[in-house]
């Protein structure tokens, strides 16, 4: 008989990141089982575990076309302009001396000067004083002093500054976590443009981060972001017009903003508009694009696309029906732990599709995906042990 698996929430941590997903199912036990595909919408989210800023560059220009002779005049009257007392000229011996331009790589020079640059207000210093400390960078990390400088700055309008001080505060380094404190120094980032700092608004907005849940104020910041063509920007806006969250439902649109991701190369973006195409939302159905997209996210990794590739080659929708090549990605995507991949290739193995039978190795399949709750694996193990 065929079966089909009822609505179900996936829950995937990305960090911060809830999955969810739509109807999924699957192949049962036995050989006419119902087929259908497995939709892995996600939204997805800037996560930092390490306070990962670089410093600032020295002012504007590309030194590339000019020769050795000048680079050593230039770094000579910078030096002794420097030693002058000259802040800008401080801040920028101490960039040449964290990048290696024009000198030989000195974190504790490089130290010194932005520290002479930073205690004189330059906000640049300041900025890379905080994240030497947070790195370590010609001394021991110190997150506690890494803050105050990168404080000092953000009091000064520095916005690389104001985004990190949020991430500090997210993540609890060298300041108590707080996420409303987080919120405030993102906001203060995103207000003068700073990308990421944006796209962490649209989190916060949307997961009830440090301020009240509000989807409509979490799509305007997604779609700052998203107009300077960030792909996971794009993608979130596709998962918000499908589930209309924020937005009237709009699966078109949907699609429109997944194909925008998808032409960049983001995987989820890519297996999403697979599953559209697969189902005919917000597309006219089309199995042959569906093979397309799930098969260019799969190859990247996917776990829900290689088990939507499995899906469709053990069908034969938008391909040749090919049990190898289903058991192939069925696989592919078990091992990464997804239980319904284990639980198809647990059935490939009991029926001898794709592979030759074997009822220890479906046993095998069948109880990875029960131990994560699987209702079918756990009945197909009851029976297979009897």
């Amino acid at each position: 008989m065929r079966n089909s698996l009822t609505l179900r929430l996936l829950l995937l941590t990305y960090g911060l990141m809830v999955q969810l997903s739509c109807p999924a199912q699957e192949r049962t036990a036995t050989k006419d089982d119902r087929r259908m595909v497995l939709n892995p919408d996600k939204s997805r989210y800037y996560i930092s575990n390490e306070i990962s800023g670089i410093v600032e560059s020295v002012a504007e220009g590309n030194s590339d076309n000019q020769n050795a002779d000048r680079e050593i005049f230039d770094l000579i009257q910078m030096r002794q302009a420097a030693e002058r007392g000259d802040a800008k000229a401080q801040y920028s011996l101490g960039v040449a001396y964290f990048k290696g331009k024009g000198v030989q790589k000195n974190y504790t020079e490089a130290v010194k000067w932005s520290l002479k640059a930073a205690e004189q207000g330059n906000t640049k210093a300041q900025y890379n004083l905080g994240v030497a400390c947070f790195h370590g960078d010609g001394e021991k990390k110190n997150y506690s002093e890494g803050v105050e400088w990168f404080r000092k700055a953000a009091g000064n309008n520095n916005v690389k500054a104001q985004y990190y001080l949020g991430i500090a505060y997210s993540l609890g380094r060298g300041v108590e976590r707080s996420e409303t404190e987080a919120v405030k120094w993102f906001q203060k980032a995103a207000e003068q443009g700073h990308a990421e700092a944006q796209f962490k608004m649209g989190n916060a907005y949307y997961n009830s981060q440090g301020v009240e849940q509000n989807y409509t104020e979490g799509m305007q910041w997604y779609r700052r972001v998203a107009d300077q063509g960030d792909a996971t920007a794009q993608f979130n806006i596709g998962l918000a017009y499908m589930h209309g969250r924020g937005v009237e439902k709009n699966e078109k649109e949907a699609v429109k903003w997944y194909r925008l991701a998808a032409d960049q190369g983001d995987a989820d973006a890519q297996s999403n508009l697979g599953n559209a195409y697969y189902t005919g939302q917000g597309v006219e159905r089309n199995y042959t694009e569906a093979v397309k997209w799930f098969k260019k996210a799969a190859e990247q990794g996917d776990a829900k696309a290689q088990y939507n590739l499995g899906i469709v080659y053990d069908a034969g929708h938008g391909v040749e029906q090919n049990y190898t090549e289903a058991v192939k990605w069925y696989r592919q995507a078990a091992v990464q732990g997804l239980a319904e991949a284990q639980f198809n290739l647990g059935s490939c193995y009991i029926n001898g599709e794709g592979v030759e039978k074997n009822k220890k190795e479906a046993a095998n399949w069948f109880r990875r995906a029960a131990d994560q709750g699987h209702k079918n694996a756990i009945e197909a193990l009851r029976k297979i042990q009897k």
